[in-house]
């Protein structure tokens, strides 16, 4: 809970960042002596917020938030698309994260065809883990096209799901 909480309300940026520190210490504490302790920032985050902060959100910034949001996908145990056997989460993907030409939901060749390139390309909304060569079969095609040629797998539901895509909304571009 305070993994989440303090991830999502980015508590440890900004200038309360000390305060927090104090306080999480002492709930620590109260942790590993057995104490139950409830974790309750003050600063609610609204839903409108969060998406937004979300959206704008890139793997090349520094964030408790790309951090919270890449653990939860690694916490999914993401799937390949193409056989739906757990995509091993080594080095060769983290390190490819970095590079921005990699592991877009909406390729960025795609978008820049379709001229719709934005701030937003490199949201981590936009960034699933695939492996190399599966990312280089996809390279410039839209999400709706590309995962046709997946969709026959009769888990094909839960492999979108374990990347944190609705399968509902790819047909959105």
């Amino acid at each position: 809970n305070w993994f989440w909480q303090s991830s999502f309300a980015e508590q440890f940026s900004g200038s309360g960042f000390t305060t927090y520190v104090v306080d999480d210490k002492k709930r620590m504490d109260q942790i590993i002596n057995g104490e139950k302790v409830e974790i309750n920032y003050k600063e609610k985050i609204s839903e409108n917020k969060l998406r937004n902060k979300l959206i704008k959100t890139t793997l090349n910034r520094i964030s408790s938030i790309k951090s919270a949001v890449l653990c939860l996908l690694a916490l999914e145990k993401p799937k390949h698309f193409e056989n739906g056997n757990p995509i091993i989460l080594d080095n060769s993907i983290i390190d490819g994260l970095n590079d921005k030409n990699k592991h877009h939901i909406f390729p960025y060749a795609y978008l820049k065809k379709q001229k719709r390139i934005d701030k937003e390309i490199n949201s981590i909304l936009n960034i699933c883990f695939i492996p190399f060569e599966l990312n280089n079969q996809i390279r410039d095609k839209k999400p709706s096209e590309y995962f046709k040629q997946y969709a026959d797998n009769k888990n094909f539901h839960e492999i979108l799901k374990s990347h944190l895509i609705p399968d509902d909304e790819l047909n959105s571009i």
